[in-house]
């Protein structure tokens, strides 16, 4: 017994000193790809959100009560730039791109450490798979006829605003864990605790996501209970009510003073940033629409899947379907919803594929799948080297 647990303390110890100069590889590849997107966001590009969060940032440690009540509703990127900034001393500036560069970092972990134990791919085909996911976009083939590679479509990773950026680890998190609601292991109440503060969270960060992922579960829940199959109750009701009570909070926040609302405005707002939504909106799905449609079968037995989807439908009917009223209405923040929505589905069908293709072998409609995911990859290229020289095209 003493040689077998040295063996397994052994093969541990390689595992793990192996393990080091890949982290090591991996976290200076996301430096060269991220950290120059964020520094010139941060200190040099005009078109974005990043000068006002910042100063956000400023005014929590200074004046709070300049502060509008949209941002007070989820200040947690503002916390966090604060807290960095005074804690080491830097301006805040660099303290942004470090918190955004820590949630870019925090992201590919997970995804990664989920992708390792689910597929028999190496550690750098998983790092290449994750990196695919964050570099993806909408296959903007309609460029020639409006000059847009954004608006009108359904964004799946975007750089130009700092929020939706520390949302994405949240959000991974919470599908991840949203699916063990619907498996037989009984979960723990540390899990449903861990649940609720990454909802919390998710919401200090930007309510986009929990608004899809409230109806979304409840949908799940219930649909999964008529036809008798597993629904761990306790932890999804810990989750559920964690999530009204952010959201009725944030609301009460949010819109006291009634200049600024909640209207159902359908394509009011799409439509003012862009004509072709129909075009658009199937060029911004195409490798998860593929995937649906060619595994039907297995798709619509798989919980994870259909979680993604149903948070899918919901961001759909947020981003089209409804609008902030008064002098937030140019703001369209419901399209949000749609883009961390489009985020998951994208992750949760490239997993699914990925599971598939471990146990089986590649077929023509196989690679045609591989050619959309490939195609949302190199567009998502091409939008990434469009956001570090827009101000000089």
């Amino acid at each position: 017994m003493a040689f077998s647990n040295a063996t397994i303390r052994g093969k541990n110890l390689k595992r793990f000193t192996g393990i080091i100069p890949f982290a090591v590889a991996a976290v200076a590849l996301l430096a060269i790809l991220y950290l120059p997107v964020f520094a010139l966001d941060a200190y040099y590009h005009t078109q974005n959100d990043y000068a006002d969060h910042i100063r956000y940032a400023g005014w929590i440690g200074e004046n709070p009560g300049r502060i509008p009540a949209h941002i007070l509703s989820h200040p947690l990127f503002q916390v966090l730039v604060l807290a960095v900034s005074r804690g080491m001393g830097i301006p805040l500036e660099l303290s942004a791109v470090i918190v955004l560069f820590g949630s870019v970092l925090t992201l590919v972990w997970i995804i990664f450490s989920h992708l390792v134990p689910s597929t028999r791919m190496s550690d750098w085909q998983c790092l290449g798979i994750g990196l695919g996911i964050l570099m993806a976009s909408p296959v903007f083939g309609l460029f020639f006829l409006d000059h847009q590679a954004y608006f009108g479509y359904i964004g799946i990773n975007s750089y130009h605003n700092p929020t939706i950026l520390l949302l994405k680890p949240f959000a991974v998190l919470i599908f991840l864990g949203s699916i063990r609601l619907f498996e037989p292991d009984r979960q723990t109440l540390g899990f449903s605790l861990g649940m609720a503060a990454a909802v919390l969270l998710s919401g200090l960060t930007k309510p986009n996501l929990i608004l899809c992922l409230l109806p979304a579960l409840s949908l799940m829940a219930v649909f999964r209970w008529l036809r008798g199959r597993v629904v761990q109750w306790l932890p999804l009701a810990v989750v559920l009510l964690s999530t009204v009570l952010v959201l009725i909070a944030q609301y009460l926040l949010t819109y006291p003073a009634g200049d600024s609302g909640i209207a159902v405005a359908p394509f009011v707002v799409m439509g003012s940033y862009s004509g072709y939504l129909f075009p658009k909106f199937l060029l911004s799905i195409l490798f998860p629409l593929g995937l649906g449609i060619i595994y039907w079968r297995e798709a619509r037995k798989d919980p994870a899947l259909v979680l993604a989807w149903l948070v899918m439908g919901f961001g759909l009917i947020l981003t089209y379907g409804f609008s902030e009223t008064g002098r937030r209405f140019p703001d369209g923040n419901f399209v949000w919803s749609g883009e961390i929505s489009l985020f998951i589905l994208f992750f949760a069908s490239t997993v699914f594929f990925l599971q598939r293709k471990a146990q089986t072998k590649y077929s023509q409609l196989d690679f045609l799948l591989v050619g959309l995911w490939s195609s949302h990859v190199l567009f998502g290229i091409a939008y990434y080297i469009f956001n570090l020289l827009r101000d000089r095209l």
